[in-house]
């Protein structure tokens, strides 16, 4: 994950929320990719690899967005 120029002059709260904010935003687009691929990969090995993680990635997303609350509150 790359972060954008303006995070490297933050830090503290600002920094974390912002940080989680692009992890959140990341996780969520790599989710959509792996659910695809476990539905619709033609190949059986990029099916199997999609199906194994997927609920590895949807736990460390609940997670985050526990976090990104308590960070909001």
């Amino acid at each position: 994950m790359r972060l954008p120029c303006r995070m490297t002059i933050w830090s503290g709260e600002h920094f974390d929320r912002e940080y989680l904010n692009l992890a959140c935003s990341n996780q969520t687009e790599g989710l959509r990719e792996y659910r695809a691929a476990s539905a619709q990969a033609t190949d059986a090995d990029v099916r199997a690899h999609a199906e194994r993680n997927l609920e590895t990635l949807e736990n460390q997303q609940a997670i985050a967005g526990a976090i990104a609350k308590r960070l909001a509150s």
